[in-house]
């Protein structure tokens, strides 16, 4: 919003030098004067405060042009002032600060607005340092208003509780007509408009044939490129008289501008006499050859001149081809414009196809740094030629707006203005919807808002082209969407803070009641009414942020157990984020932040994700559950074996400690099973074998499953390891029909990786194929480093068994090359597996110097305690020796 304070110059002086009743009567004048005109203007006047004055323009409705206007206003005002004065009074000036920025809004039981906010106090201080008979804008003003206005040299002014502010001085406006705020795109190509640049001149050629007028409206929103068509579509135009005009947005006996501005000062005053006059003057000039018409901006036309443009295209003669350029407002009005004629076609432009603004982006911004930003600009411009456009400029001046995805405020104001032409009622299902997010259905919204014609409200925002529907009616559960993103975006800031709260928490309890099966949702609506809450220091807010937090917690419960590492580390995260308004309890904290901290070490392995596990489990030893306590002390020893084989047992020791005094049978097995890895990384083969057996024992006795698929497919392994491919593949057969039955997505990758190392070793090349490419799809949905490089390992292994080792070498040089991935210390081990296998590969292929250089690096950064890669190590040492490795270690 633009926020302007006016205040006279000296008017104490003026009490002192003159009788106090006519000053008074000529501020009162002067006064009234100034209100008009704000408010011919589009303003609000907030209030008048002894001899200063403070208005705001986008309250209550928004225009894109609110800058502009502001500006145009002051100088309007400036020229009231300084009309003479009658009597002996001498003549009185203002001093004028306009700042843009965001402000904060409340209505009272009076008709002011309480307008608050730094914006507000920034502008006061640039009316302060205002010379007499001067403007000064803040920076935001000049660059809305940088193509209507002449600013000065730029100027540093003290501004007392802000600090130095920059200010322009306006001198002067570059045309006495509002522009409409407009935002041209400078320097752009002309791309994506190829097809609509030839329809336009295949119509242009049928009208010139037929010899009549012909109307065609080019609709689309604002910045889809209309303007930028016709600019190309005239510039190829040859013998032919081009005339062009434009709609004014606002002001006084405007009706039938537009024409004005071709015809010059006319005698005839009357609607009817200037048409008739218009049209007559478009006859002569095309006895001469061919008119061209354009009239830009129609959507601002007032109806005497969309009038008047019908009847030139109905009753003039001769070859005028008329161009009209209109958002689709428009058809708000006027539903049936440039249709219904044989003589008219609609023109309507749909958004540019990623290729196009990827040129569009080379043509206005060609530094190699423009194509860093392409995805992020293809997403938000969503093809947009002016938003293409906007979103590059703020970017180059702010680098978070990428993170923050804000909107650049040279399109908010033209969102806004859009929002605030449609209906009320159908402007609060808007916003409404927009705290659903950009698609939503009929439902959802029913359980946000009141509004018995939904349907009715939706189909008018349909109609407008602010949505669409991505399902055709009678669709149950029917989706409609915000046609853009910035609308849902602009939509959602003007919704006050205090109905958002409620709305969010509204939409978050009905989600819980509905069966969706998915709790993230319903927990961030929760988690947004909570934050709004906290903001607003509401009464609800410790409530609110404990709902929050607990259903936080339970959303990333169930990513954890679908082994959404990812989703799970952000939601606890948002969760721990709330802990303090929450007033949640230290158990209940260090429970989330331990899982959090397993949920990172799955995701990085780093040493950071480390320090913060070894952080947790020294505080939880009698303060968490025993069932996470086992889990701890077991995702530890899985580190410590790496490099410590008797820390790593004493962890189990503790783990199964733990596990027999809870009685928990099920993290019993599983701080058993963490035992029998211990048992492997020591090269004790039978002695994991026995307590992997029973270890599925006594799980099969329990009647439970946890943990069932990984302690099977490690069986499948020590069989292997064993020269036992029979029992591996029974043990691997096990293992994938019990991974069918759990919904951890790691256990299924497992079971399957597994299996493709298996039927490698029993010769069949093909199910060993299936198996690995499956393996690699699951691995790239979980997105955790283990699970990619053991797909990598499965995946080479299977293409140099099937002769495609230029495939398997690509494969393994690819994974090595994830720096992240080689440098994380819980890595270690199946790194130095990928090393072996690319070294092998690499002899195999004569190049026995690079084979070395691997294994050596192989050998350094192995673990020190685990002897499972040592396997893989000498296989690669008998190949760069030139010895045949054995084909079970190969596979």
């Amino acid at each position: 919003m633009t926020v302007l304070f006016a205040d006279i110059v000296g008017s104490t002086t003026l009490t002192v030098s003159n009788d106090p009743e006519v000053v008074r009567e000529r501020l009162s004048v002067l006064f009234a004067r100034t209100r008009d005109i704000l408010v011919q203007h589009g303003a609000t006047v907030e209030k008048f405060i002894g001899d200063a004055v403070m208005a705001v323009f986008g309250i209550p409705t928004a225009h894109e042009d609110d800058a502009e206007r502001a500006l145009r206003a002051a100088h309007a005002m400036l020229i009231a002032f300084a009309l003479p004065n009658v009597g002996p009074m001498q003549r009185v000036e203002l001093r004028v600060g306009v700042n843009t920025g965001e402000v904060a809004t409340g209505s009272t039981e009076s008709d002011q607005f309480l307008v608050t906010g730094e914006s507000v106090n920034l502008a006061a201080r640039l009316q302060t340092a205002a010379a007499p008979g001067e403007i000064l804008a803040g920076p935001l003003t000049r660059r809305l208003a940088a193509g209507v206005a002449r600013f000065g040299a730029l100027r540093r002014v003290p501004a007392k509780g802000i600090g130095e502010v920059e200010a322009w001085p306006v001198e002067g406006l570059a045309s006495p007509v509002p522009s409409g705020g407009h935002l041209p795109v400078p320097s752009a190509a002309f791309v994506g408009r190829e097809r609509e640049l030839r329809v336009l001149g295949a119509l242009w050629a049928q009208g010139t044939a037929t010899g009549r007028p012909y109307l065609v409206s080019a609709i689309g929103p604002a910045g889809i490129g209309k303007t930028r068509l016709i600019d190309e579509f005239a510039a190829g135009l040859t013998g032919a008289l081009v005339l062009r005009t434009r709609c004014p947005p606002y002001g006084e006996g405007l009706a039938l501008w537009p024409i004005e501005q071709i015809l010059g000062p006319m005698p005839e005053t009357t609607q009817p006499n200037i048409v008739g006059a218009f049209q007559r003057h478009l006859e002569a000039l095309a006895q001469d050859g061919q008119v061209v018409l354009i009239v830009e901006d129609i959507h601002w036309a007032e109806q005497p001149m969309l009038d008047a443009i019908e009847q030139l295209v109905d009753r003039a003669r001769g070859p005028i081809f008329v161009v009209c350029a209109a958002r689709v407002d428009l058809l708000a009005s006027r539903p049936e414009w440039g249709t219904g004629r044989p003589n008219a076609t609609r023109l309507e432009l749909p958004p540019l196809d990623d290729a196009a603004v990827g040129h569009l982006v080379d043509s206005l911004d060609p530094a190699p740094a423009a194509a860093s930003v392409l995805p992020f600009v293809l997403a938000h411009g969503e093809g947009n030629p002016l938003f293409v456009q906007e979103y590059l400029r703020a970017l180059r001046e702010d680098e978070g707006i990428a993170i923050g995805g804000g909107v650049p405020p040279t399109l908010r104001g033209l969102i806004a203005a859009r929002l605030d032409r449609v209906p009320q009622e159908t402007r609060a299902v808007l916003r409404a919807a927009s705290v659903a997010g950009r698609t939503f259905t009929p439902e959802v919204l029913a359980a946000i808002i009141d509004e018995p014609r939904l349907d009715e409200r939706l189909a008018d925002a349909e109609r407008l082209e602010i949505i669409v529907a991505l399902d055709p009616h009678g669709t149950a559960l029917r989706r409609l969407s915000f046609a853009h993103m910035l609308f849902r975006d602009v939509a959602y800031a003007g919704v006050p803070k205090g109905e958002r709260m409620r709305q969010h928490d509204r939409l978050s309890r009905w989600l819980e009641t509905t069966e969706t099966g998915d709790l993230a949702l319903a927990a961030h609506h929760a988690e947004q009414a909570a934050l709004l809450a906290g903001e607003l220091a509401s009464d609800s807010a410790l409530a609110l942020a404990r709902r929050g937090f607990a259903r936080l917690c339970a959303a990333a419960g169930q990513r954890r157990a679908r082994t959404d590492s990812h989703g799970a580390l952000a939601l606890y995260r948002r969760a721990l984020a709330l802990a303090d308004a929450a007033n949640e309890d230290p158990a209940t904290r260090l429970e989330t932040r331990a899982r959090a901290a397993m949920a990172w070490l799955r995701i990085e392995g780093s040493a950071a994700a480390i320090a913060e596990l070894d952080a947790v489990l020294a505080s939880s030893r009698g303060l968490v559950s025993a069932s996470l306590l086992v889990q701890l002390l077991v995702w530890r020893s899985t580190i410590s074996v790496l490099d410590d084989q008797a820390e790593a047992e004493r962890f189990v020791a503790e783990a199964i400690g733990v596990a027999e005094r809870a009685n928990d049978r099920p993290r019993l097995a599983y701080a058993r099973w963490a035992g029998a890895d211990l048992r492997a990384a020591a090269g004790d083969l039978d002695g994991q074998r026995d307590a992997l057996t029973a270890v599925v024992r006594d799980m099969l006795e329990a009647g439970t499953s946890y943990w069932l698929v990984p302690s099977l497919c490690d069986l499948a392994e020590n069989a292997l390891e064993r020269g036992d491919t029979g029992a591996a593949e029974s043990f691997s057969h096990d293992a994938l029909l019990a991974s069918e039955r759990v919904a951890a997505a790691i256990h299924r990758f497992r079971a399957l990786e597994v299996a493709s190392r298996v039927r490698l070793a029993t010769q069949d090349v093909s199910a060993a194929g299936r198996y690995a490419e499956a393996a690699t799809v699951l691995a790239r949905e979980l997105g955790e480093p283990y699970a990619s490089a053991r797909a990598a390992l499965a995946s080479a292994a299977y293409r140099r068994a099937s002769g495609d080792v230029p495939a398997a070498q690509r494969l393994l040089e690819t994974a090595l090359a994830d720096e992240e991935l080689v440098a994380r210390p819980t890595m270690r081990g199946v790194v130095a597996e990928l090393r072996a296998a690319l070294a092998i590969i690499r002899a195999e292929g004569g190049d026995h110097a690079g084979a070395q250089a691997l294994l050596a690096r192989a050998r350094a950064d192995a673990p020190a305690a685990d002897v499972r890669p040592r396997r893989h190590l000498e296989a690669a040492e008998s190949a760069v020796r030139g010895r045949e490795a054995p084909p079970a270690l190969r596979a």
